[in-house]
C-alpha cells in the first residue's frame, strides 16, 4: 500500500499522527517537479480511517512567508485539545540557516 500526491515530487514523511478518529499522514511535496527537490515545498497530506483505503487531502504551507522561502521541510504533528498542532523546520537558504517553526492550521 502506498500513498502520494496526484501529481509531482514527494519525499519524507512528516507529521503522522491519529487523531482519534482518522490516521494522517504528511509528507514534502513539490507538485511542479515529478522528478526533483525544488522550493518552496509544502506538505502534502493523506488521511484514512483504516490504514488501507487513503483519501488525499488540501496540502498545507502552500504559500511561504518571506520568512520561510524555502518552504516546510521535515517536521511532526500532534492533536492538543482537538486542534492539529505542527513542528516544522524551514530554510532561509536552500543550504543555509534553518528554523524551527510551529503552526495550528
Amino acid at each position: 500500500l502506498h500513498i502520494g500526491p496526484r501529481a509531482g515530487w514527494m519525499n519524507d514523511p512528516n507529521g503522522c499522527h491519529f487523531d482519534g478518529s482518522r490516521y494522517h499522514v504528511f509528507f514534502q511535496h513539490n507538485p511542479n517537479s515529478a522528478t526533483r527537490w525544488a522550493a518552496p515545498l509544502r506538505w502534502g497530506h493523506v488521511s484514512s480511517s483504516d490504514l488501507v483505503v487513503w483519501r488525499r487531502e488540501d496540502s498545507i504551507f502552500d504559500d511561504p512567508t518571506p520568512y520561510e522561502p524555502y518552504g516546510a521541510w521535515s517536521g511532526a504533528a500532534s492533536e492538543i485539545n482537538g486542534k492539529r498542532f505542527l513542528l516544522y523546520t524551514c530554510g532561509t537558504s536552500v543550504c543555509g540557516a534553518r528554523r524551527k517553526k510551529a503552526a495550528l492550521p
